[in-house]
């Protein structure tokens, strides 16, 4: 065991293996050396044995206390407070994006102000840094949840079918829609509707007029849904972590931002030892005064300057040859792009901005060819319209997404060959495939209008298809760190284009855009590459294994409840029609619409896009092929990203950062990148420092919108889709 013993003595470590006789530190006697070990002392601090994920033989892990787990639940707790009142009554979003800064802010506050108050305090011990990590993954696990990741997708679907100002003759959904949802699922009672979206008056009760027993059915039916999809994430991160983490050997990019916050092991208390390194304080300066100053302008505080420019005006491609490019391409420079494009293989970076120079080329040519003017031309969405740009995107996370999941579950048999357990090498499979099974089965119970082969059928392709394009997603983030995507591909988008609403009749579809709509509709805060951050967390900081993942289903099943109450409680409240518009007012009535327009088979067929998603699955395929044999070919990451169209305000900051590390890498070798890494991660810590700022000044001072915040790319904030 591995103890860290006071009252008096000096720190010493013990460390003790069978027939292993102790090592013994320097200035450590052997007469205090027994004396050491015969005493008891105040507290045990580490212990050791195997680990229990399939780590080397003799791997320790470090044991996490009790008060790091409750001070893990309660950080979740209130991150989820601050974020659903922030977002709701401020429209400012603490969460919107793969980086929570709620999460950084309070590990930040525990290193920089707990930790040194409890190393001075006697007989108390700091968190150290395992449990440091373990209280991150929690709270980055759970940032999303309040927001896209579930609640605010979940709460306002539940009381959108029955709304009686919404659900018109014109709009159809009484003909289209209602007849093939399950009622268990939604608020059904009109005036119930109407009292949420109104709010209560001043003297009505939260506990009494609130009509909690017409919610408890809808929600109790939609918790296992959502927990079932959890336990779905949950098994399929631990089948492919092994394969990305060890065989691999990805970087997992994001990680790298918590760890940079953290004093060394075996030193808790003191302060990080980057903030010990020059060129860190140059990166932060950088990214931290000039989006203090932007935002200085923008709110008035200054005068008669202008702001420092981050972007290239796609204007001066206006009355050029490129003019038809003038919505696609964009130049701008965000710190945190950058910064994590530096630390990338440049591999992943070089595949990011060159398939969107592809894509940008694409255009061009559809444009001279007569197709259209520009990129407006070519309508996708999150919901069901694709181009032939997010078609091929399309058919490319469908086909990379099969070939790591094939992938993966070769390296579980070549793993369970080699075990001395080879059951528990199958077990995350196993866990994988039961989850599906039960999510399967649920979504035929709630399917209540059709037959149970197509039941069957039709939720089992639509489980598919959402874990092909889920190991897509997590492979795009934790490949190439891009912490803001949403997907414009999806299973409507392909039922669309292979036309299921005409081979299956009326209303098949119905069911499904609801249960997507939950998770799948917007995913900037999907909790699956989450899931997989966190397990190289606990890799990395080799936490106690059932500890951690103890912390972290409690901490996720806490914040599901507490997010799903005071979202409840909020709107009625102040009413629901004055919460965020986007999620309360404007996507669940548009998703009712499209599963109008899908069952009543009203959208336009494209048959030009069943050839785009062959020719991105061909591609993808070919490419991982030739990649093989040919080290150079390109990575198709990028091409993946096809169907994420903000990629457009990132691909310039990983082109810079691109050139920048190549110039590195030839001129200086690894030792200068190693340098220079400090500046870089700086930018990012930077940045997520000014965002903090702002996002705090706009909450706390009732600020006009600065917009500066991590989600400032977004296109629309509050009306689009």
């Amino acid at each position: 065991m591995d103890v860290r013993l006071c009252a008096g003595y000096r720190t010493a470590r013990l460390i003790v293996g069978p027939g292993v006789r102790a090592a013994r530190e320097p200035n450590i006697t052997r007469e205090s050396e027994s004396r050491l070990r015969m005493e008891k002392p105040p507290y045990v601090r580490f212990g050791v044995g195997t680990s229990a994920d399939g780590g080397k033989p003799g791997k320790s892990e470090v044991r996490i206390g009790w008060v790091a787990v409750l001070a893990a639940l309660l950080l979740c707790i209130a991150q989820v407070l601050i974020t659903i009142y922030a977002n709701h009554r401020q429209d400012v979003r603490f969460t919107a994006t793969q980086i929570p800064v709620l999460a950084f802010l309070f590990l930040a506050g525990i290193v920089l102000l707990v930790n040194p108050i409890l190393r001075l305090l006697p007989r108390v011990r700091p968190f150290v840094r395992a449990e440091l990590l373990t209280i991150f993954a929690a709270l980055f696990v759970t940032g999303g949840i309040s927001v896209y990741g579930f609640v605010d997708q979940l709460i306002p679907i539940i009381t959108t079918p029955f709304n009686p100002k919404w659900n018109t003759p014109q709009r159809g959904w009484a003909q289209d829609v209602i007849p093939y949802l399950d009622r268990r699922l939604f608020l059904t009672n009109p005036q119930s509707v109407l009292q949420f979206r109104e709010g209560l008056d001043e003297t009505q009760s939260l506990w009494y007029d609130v009509p909690w027993g017409e919610w408890v059915g809808p929600l109790f039916h939609w918790l296992q849904f959502a927990f079932l999809i959890y336990a779905m994430f949950y098994f399929l991160s631990a089948v492919l972590y092994p394969q990305w983490a060890h065989r691999e050997k990805l970087i997992f990019p994001l990680t790298k931002l918590p760890e940079a916050l953290l004093p060394e092991e075996g030193r808790p208390g003191r302060a990080p030892s980057m903030f010990r390194q020059p060129l860190f304080w140059a990166g932060f300066a950088v990214s931290f005064l000039v989006l203090l100053w932007n935002g200085a302008v923008r709110e008035g505080w200054i005068h008669g300057l202008g702001q420092v420019p981050l972007s290239l005006n796609s204007g001066v491609f206006a009355g050029t040859f490129l003019k038809s490019i003038g919505n696609t391409f964009t130049f701008n420079l965000f710190f945190t792009a950058l910064g994590i494009a530096f630390l990338l293989p440049p591999q992943i970076t070089f595949s990011v901005w060159f398939y969107f120079l592809v894509h940008t080329l694409m255009i061009f040519l559809a444009c001279k060819a007569g197709f259209g003017v520009n990129e407006v031309d070519f309508p996708r969405n999150m919901r069901s319209v694709s181009n032939f740009i997010t078609a091929q995107g399309g058919g490319a996370m469908m086909v990379f997404g099969a070939a790591c999941l094939v992938k993966a579950l070769i390296g579980v048999r070549e793993t369970a060959r080699n075990a001395a357990a080879p059951r528990r090498a199958w077990t995350p499979v196993f866990g994988l495939a039961g989850s599906v099974f039960f999510l399967i089965w649920w979504m035929c119970a709630h399917f209540t209008h059709a037959t149970l082969p197509a039941r069957l059928w039709w939720s089992a392709l639509f489980v598919i298809v959402v874990l092909l394009m889920t190991i897509s997603l997590m492979r795009m983030v934790v490949e190439s760190g891009l912490f803001g995507f949403q997907a414009h591909t999806g299973p409507f988008h392909l039922a669309h284009i292979f036309r299921v609403n005409t081979a299956v009749g009326t209303g098949i579809l119905a069911p499904l855009v609801t249960f997507y709509a939950v998770f799948f509709y917007d995913v900037k805060t999907f909790l699956a590459p989450s899931l997989l951050n966190a397990e190289k967390l606990r890799d990395e900081s080799r936490a106690h294994v059932r500890r951690f993942h103890l912390t972290v289903i409690l901490a996720i099943v806490l914040s599901v409840l507490t997010a799903i109450v005071f979202s409840i409680c909020l709107a009625y409240r102040v009413g629901a029609q004055r919460m965020q518009p986007w999620f309360y007012t404007y996507m669940t009535p548009m998703l009712m619409d499209t599963a109008r327009d899908l069952s009543a088979g009203r959208q336009a067929w494209t048959p030009t896009n069943l050839v785009f998603v062959g020719i991105g699955g061909a591609w993808t395929a070919l490419s991982l092929v030739l990649r093989r044999f040919f080290f150079w070919f390109p990575h198709p990451i990028g091409y993946i990203i096809f169907a994420n169209p903000l990629t457009r305000y990132y691909w310039s900051s990983f082109f810079m950062a691109w050139v920048i590390k190549s110039f590195v890498l030839k001129y200086g070798g690894k030792n200068s990148f190693e340098k220079l890494k400090p500046f870089f991660i700086g930018l990012i810590l930077g940045e997520l420092a000014a965002v903090a700022f702002w996002v705090c000044a706009v909450w706390a001072f009732q600020l006009p919108r600065v917009g500066i915040d991590i989600d400032r790319h977004a296109p629309s904030r509050g009306t689009g889709g």
